[in-house]
C-alpha cells in the first residue's frame, strides 16, 4: 500500500502478522499506515510484528500509533512485537521513555519465532 512518503506491506510469517513499514511515519502517513494494518489484521488471530527497520522519519504519531496498536493487541489477547534497529525509531522511543512498553527485537525471524 502506497501513501506516497510510506510504504506498509503485510505478510504472514510462522502465524504471525508482519508489517513492513518503509519511510516516513508522521502524521500525513501514519493514517494511511493505520488503514492498511487495520485491513490486514481483520480475522487474524495470530500475532502482530510491525517492523520498523526501514522507517526514515519517525515522529509523535508514530509513537501515537505504537501505544494504540499495543492496546489493539492487549484487548485481542495477541503478542505485539515491534522489529527495529535504528537510531530513528529507538531514540524517540528512549527519550520518552517507551522503550520498556515493548518488546522489541532486531529481526522478523526472530519476532515471529517467539
Amino acid at each position: 500500500m502506497d501513501y506516497s512518503d510510506v510504504d506498509a506491506v503485510a505478510r504472514v510469517v510462522r502465524d504471525c502478522l508482519v508489517v513492513e513499514v518503509v519511510g516516513e511515519l508522521d502524521m500525513d502517513t501514519v493514517p494511511g499506515v493505520e488503514s492498511a494494518i487495520g485491513r490486514a489484521f481483520e480475522g487474524h488471530d495470530g500475532p502482530l510484528v510491525l517492523d520498523l527497520t526501514r522507517v526514515t522519519f519517525f515522529g509523535s504519531t508514530g509513537l501515537t500509533m505504537l501505544l494504540e496498536l499495543r492496546e489493539a493487541c492487549r484487548t485481542r489477547g495477541l503478542p505485539f512485537r515491534l522489529v527495529a534497529d535504528s537510531k530513528v525509531v529507538l531514540r524517540p522511543l528512549e527519550l520518552t521513555d517507551l522503550l520498556r512498553e515493548f518488546v522489541i527485537m532486531g529481526a522478523v525471524d526472530e519476532a515471529a519465532a517467539c
